[in-house]
């Protein structure tokens, strides 16, 4: 089971990936281009701190009706 702190570190972590690597002139010109859409409305930092307190339980596990859904 993952862990609210390892979801936020995960979010958190693929950011910083994306904002070291979309200026990486060895990647394909592409893939950089979509590393830069993709954090046009990737939440920062703080913006994930507010979330994580708005819906801490979202955050905790995922709902008994969809792990139902995803076993059938």
């Amino acid at each position: 089971m993952t862990l609210p702190y390892e979801r936020f570190r995960a979010v958190d972590s693929a950011r910083e990936w994306l904002l070291l690597n979309c200026h990486n002139r060895k990647l394909p010109k592409y893939i950089r281009e979509e590393m830069r859409n993709l954090l046009r409305h990737y939440p920062v930092r703080s913006e994930l701190e507010a979330i994580a307190e708005e819906v801490p339980r979202y955050l905790e596990a995922v709902p008994d009706s969809l792990v139902l859904f995803v076993n059938e």
